[in-house]
């Protein structure tokens, strides 16, 4: 690099410039030279500063579920196993729930035999324990070891026992890597987390109108279209500050209809009106998708795996579209 063979060396070095007997200005040339080493090594930051990419979705296919007795019909809700590469879908009106890999080839489907009556949620355990809510039903159905190829066995998890002013309405489920599970409790406005063992950890109450629930960076997320925004609980259940309804970060409240939490802790946020919003922890608005762009019809649940895919189960297009995050 040329600049190094002026006489600004001798700064490089920690020594002073020389200066010549008689030299008045010596002051001055010293400032000089202390001013220009420093343009010259903020030059060399800025040189190997890296190119900073901005954050948005790449849609990568659109999942069309093949393998089954139906296609998809009203479907609900989808979990994505990363321990078994699968993706698990509640085909709601076909009164099933199928069992797919990433390309969308049902490798299993549950309830052929009458044995699950309009699934609306699902969730899965590390075990390999999967979790099922039915509408208008106050239980869930767990399965163990879902995707062999044994019977389906089902076993009862009674809700009843957490009514606070009416029966228990299911609307979402979440598993933590803890294996503690989240019930999102529409008829009572509140969150049931029981532990792996089934017992109940505790219940966040006054939770406004629950849609979605997931966990990330030690807190609680919970959609609330209803009342808007995105409520926030310590992982011990303690109310942190909302977001999504500061006016002067959001012009109004967000409506949001489900939400998954990536890895960098960033929350993605499908709005009723088939919009995307990606929200940072300090509640700042990263990114958005207007529906036209998203190219959305009626989503309804999304989930992400360990590469930061995105996957959009649309209810409108019996389908799941596939983003990849890029940035």
């Amino acid at each position: 690099m040329r600049v190094l063979n002026t006489p600004l060396t001798p700064l490089f070095r920690g020594e002073s410039p020389p200066l010549k007997k008689g030299d008045k200005g010596g002051f001055n040339n010293f400032t000089h030279y202390i001013y220009m080493s420093s343009l010259v090594i903020l030059t060399l930051f800025i040189g190997l500063a890296k190119p900073v990419f901005p954050l948005g979705l790449e849609k990568v296919e659109a999942i069309i579920p093949s393998g089954m007795d139906t296609g998809l019909l009203g479907p609900s809700a989808l979990c994505y196993d990363d321990l078994r590469n699968l993706l698990i879908v509640t085909n709601t009106e076909a009164q099933r729930v199928a069992i797919m890999n990433r390309q969308g080839i049902a490798t299993k489907v549950l309830g052929k035999g009458g044995t699950l009556l309009f699934p609306t949620a699902v969730a899965v355990t590390k075990k390999g324990n999967l979790i099922i809510a039915e509408r208008g039903k106050e239980s869930l159905k767990v399965i163990q070891q879902y995707e062999s190829v044994a019977l389906e066995e089902y076993r009862t998890l009674d809700l009843s026992t957490y009514r606070r002013n009416s029966a228990v309405q299911t609307s979402a489920l979440f598993v933590d890597t803890s294996g503690n599970l989240y019930i999102a409790d529409r008829g009572n406005r509140q969150i049931i987390v029981l532990d792996g063992s089934e017992k109940l950890k505790f219940q966040i109450t006054d939770v406004g109108e629950p849609s979605d629930v997931w966990t990330g960076s030690g807190k609680i997320f919970v959609s609330d279209p209803g009342f808007g925004g995105i409520r926030v609980y310590s992982d011990a259940g303690r109310i942190l500050p909302t977001m999504g309804t500061s006016p002067g970060k959001f012009r109004e409240p967000l409506r949001i209809r489900t939400l998954a939490v990536d890895r960098r802790g960033r929350i993605w946020a499908v709005e009723e009106g088939n919009g995307i919003k990606v929200i940072d922890s300090f509640d700042n608005l990263l990114h958005t998708i207007k529906p036209e762009a998203s190219g959305l019809l009626s989503p309804v649940d999304m989930t992400i795996d360990e590469n930061n895919n995105l996957y959009v189960l649309e209810q409108g297009g019996n389908r799941i579209t596939v983003f990849r995050i890029t940035e």
